[in-house]
């Protein structure tokens, strides 16, 4: 299967909705703490100087966030994404948590997290349905042979000291080696 076909995969699309679904609520808290910050400036402007103040800085901070979220709202300009797409090799350790809310024994929700770390030291999280985790992270093993896969504490340390070392060797058997 080539590169472009593999891209068209259900599980991609998966991936892409779930980062778009993410920028698309930071877009929506940051027009709510613009929204916030220039309603408390206005409303308290004659009452109170430091709520003024206050507004005036959160709806300044707010229009900071609007701008930058604005920018990220085109998917194609995801770094992650462009990270899957071009550079893939730098993607070193993928893993998934899956947190289940269930008090008194009664399961409300499952929600995921997919973590992706890379061979600088960055990570990106993405927050995904439960239930499309294991399709996309199935996807991803086939996309990223050489990442490593799974969380245990020897990887976490091993990626806090030398991210490089998660790198799988890429194989280079030949049919001798199956020859008895």
């Amino acid at each position: 299967m080539n590169r472009e076909t593999l891209y068209r995969h259900p599980a991609m699309r998966n991936l892409r909705n779930a980062i778009l679904r993410e920028l698309r609520m930071q877009f929506a808290m940051s027009l709510v703490l613009l929204a916030f910050g220039s309603g408390l400036c206005v409303l308290t402007f004659k009452i109170s100087i430091v709520f003024s103040i206050i507004g005036l800085g959160l709806s300044m901070v707010g229009g900071k966030l609007v701008v930058d979220t604005t920018t990220n709202l085109r998917i194609d300009n995801h770094l992650l994404l462009n990270y899957l797409r071009y550079q893939p090799q730098q993607i070193v350790w993928v893993y998934s948590i899956i947190t289940e809310r269930a008090p008194f024994g009664i399961h409300l929700f499952r929600k995921g997290t997919l973590h992706f770390k890379l061979a600088d030291g960055s990570d990106y999280t993405v927050g995904m349905q439960a239930s499309k985790l294991k399709l996309v992270s199935k996807f991803l093993m086939r996309l990223l042979p050489h990442a490593t896969f799974g969380y245990t504490v020897d990887r976490e340390y091993t990626f806090r000291v030398s991210p490089e070392r998660l790198r799988k060797e890429e194989s280079k058997e030949d049919d001798s080696d199956f020859n008895f």
